[in-house]
């Protein structure tokens, strides 16, 4: 007597021969998945990098601002006008590309105050006008608030 559970039919024959490794389809699919990847991840890089570099500029033209508004309100009353070409420190011209610097004085009231405003604009890397920094601040004759 044969028991059913016992006996073991033979394996069927496969229809593909076993393969090993790789097809050249599913490399090329691989390489193409590395690239993109790499790509992105280059973009995001050189994207940090420029931000980076932006806000160091930025950081810097706020300093050279603040160093020609305090020369400027440091100036005697009678003395304070506006200027068109600020001179900007050798330090800050080496940093920021074709930095320029403005002076705007306004008076508030007649007698009383003036408005002062500091501008300094420059290029970025590719040679576009970067928005500008601005301080302003206002600055009263000796004895009045």
């Amino acid at each position: 007597m044969t028991n059913a559970r016992t006996t073991r039919r033979p394996p069927l024959p496969s229809c593909l021969p076993r393969r090993q490794g790789f097809t050249l389809f599913e490399a090329a699919i691989t390489l193409i998945l590395l690239a993109s990847v790499f790509t992105l991840v280059g973009t995001v890089l050189v994207g940090a990098t420029r931000r980076g570099r932006l806000a160091d500029q930025r950081r810097l033209a706020q300093q050279a601002a603040h160093s020609v508004l305090l020369e400027v309100t440091s100036r005697p009353w009678d003395e304070l006008e506006s200027i068109e070409n600020v001179p900007i420190t050798e330090e800050f011209a080496a940093a920021l590309d074709d930095a320029r610097g403005t002076v705007q004085v306004d008076p508030v009231d007649a007698t009383a105050a003036r408005r002062v405003t500091v501008e300094i604009t420059w290029t970025d890397w590719t040679g576009q006008t970067v928005a500008p920094t601005k301080l302003v601040t206002w600055v009263h004759r000796e004895g009045r608030p």
